[in-house]
């Protein structure tokens, strides 16, 4: 088994292999460099529910309008 700091990870990329590639590489390897250094988006979920946003994946949040 591999131990790795996240629980779930989503990335963003133009074709869905390097999405994938991307997300299995930072659940092994427990770093985002790979995707942040090839310019993806996406999400990280923690093992305690914290969520963390990379490479601008909140843009892709709907906010309610204020209106």
């Amino acid at each position: 088994a591999v131990y790795s700091p996240f629980e779930t990870v989503t990335v963003l990329a133009l074709d869905a292999w390097w999405a994938e590639t991307c997300a299995k590489t930072i659940i092994v390897s427990g770093s985002l460099e790979l995707a942040e250094r090839h310019g993806n988006a996406g999400l990280v979920i923690e093992p305690d529910g914290t969520t963390r946003c990379f490479g601008g994946f909140e843009a892709y949040f709907l906010t309610p309008d204020p209106h």
